[in-house]
């Protein structure tokens, strides 16, 4: 009772166009926009497995100390919680000493490492492929600008998508029933 379960991850969308489906007529061509370079955002986010509330944060690059920066927010946002599970994946810096200060400080949070490779255990990863396909797919955005700016605006507004994140983020971890 009184405990918050909240999952963690990165992800680094890329600014260029990414073709995900459409259809064209054999024979025909169809010529898409793309972007130069490989500019990109790193962010860095949680996600109440309960309560689907959701934090994102932009780093320049997501390292121990955008790890810390993170896990700081639920310690306070989750006040009233008794415990706070958080669930993460075995990325080195995951286990850095920063890290592991700051859960020895807050004796409510508790680190549960996934096992290796098994980002489908980690609830968050549905957002971020939500947010593909909203944000990125058959996509164009004219400068890293705009392109950020669609990303960010995308978090800001997430309730819009509050019903379509709730059926895709209620299920799918349980077992069969026999």
């Amino acid at each position: 009772d009184n405990v918050d379960v909240i999952f963690i991850e990165a992800v680094h969308p890329e600014h260029n166009t990414l073709a995900a489906y459409g259809w064209i007529k054999k024979g025909q061509k169809r010529c898409r926009k793309t972007n130069r370079g490989r500019g990109r955002l790193s962010l860095h986010g949680a996600i109440n497995a309960e309560s689907m509330d959701m934090t994102v944060i932009e780093s320049a690059t997501i390292n121990r100390d955008s790890t810390t920066q993170l896990l700081e927010i639920p310690d306070h946002k989750y006040f009233y919680a008794k415990e706070i599970v958080i669930i993460l994946d075995n990325a080195r810096y995951h286990y850095s000493k920063e890290v592991m200060a700051l859960v020895e400080q807050s004796p409510r949070l508790k680190l549960v490492f996934l096992p290796p490779y098994s980002p489908e255990l980690n609830l968050i990863e549905r957002v971020w492929h939500f947010f593909k396909k909203k944000v990125l797919y058959n996509k164009y955005y004219e400068g890293l600008g705009k392109f950020r700016e669609a990303s960010i605006e995308f978090f800001r507004n997430i309730a819009q998508h509050q019903d379509e994140l709730a059926s895709l983020l209620s299920g799918g971890f349980e077992g069969h029933c026999t």
